[in-house]
């Protein structure tokens, strides 16, 4: 027996531009693993603006939240109202934990739908809508 021959239930996970593809050999024939193997994803959705992390409280540690740093004109982002200086409390009715957690989830929205985008500005909590458009790639 060979231990480079694949196991019917050998759990393969494959890594594409930041997503994971799982899949599971569960009884599957040997000329099934060509398939499903592997997703491809491209640049995903965007709305023009740029995060970055900053503590809420420096007094005892502090929590984290997530700043808008930049507004492109003219992006979903800026049609949204969204401001430099907004922090982001919630993508779609899910918490942002931080940058690289509300990137993801905005690049994961499909293009075209709009979603709530819970933000705090100037001590208000303010809940825009925004329309994730898809990014353009070789940028």
């Amino acid at each position: 027996m060979h231990r480079n021959s694949l196991n019917a239930k050998t759990l393969f996970i494959l890594s594409a531009a930041g997503s994971l593809a799982i899949t599971a050999m569960l009884g599957a024939p040997r000329w099934a693993l060509a398939q499903d193997l592997l997703t491809l994803r491209g640049p995903g959705s965007g709305i023009g603006a740029t995060f970055r992390n900053a503590l809420l409280d420096s007094n005892a540690g502090g929590s984290r939240s997530v700043v808008v740093s930049t507004v492109q004109s003219d992006s979903p982002a800026a049609t949204a109202g969204i401001r430099a200086g907004d922090r982001v409390a919630e993508f779609d009715g899910v918490g942002v934990r931080d940058t690289r957690h509300l990137t993801q989830l905005v690049a994961e929205t499909p293009p075209g739908r709009t979603v709530n985008l819970t933000v705090v500005r100037d001590g208000r909590t303010r809940v825009l809508r925004v329309t994730p458009m898809l990014e353009r790639s070789g940028g």
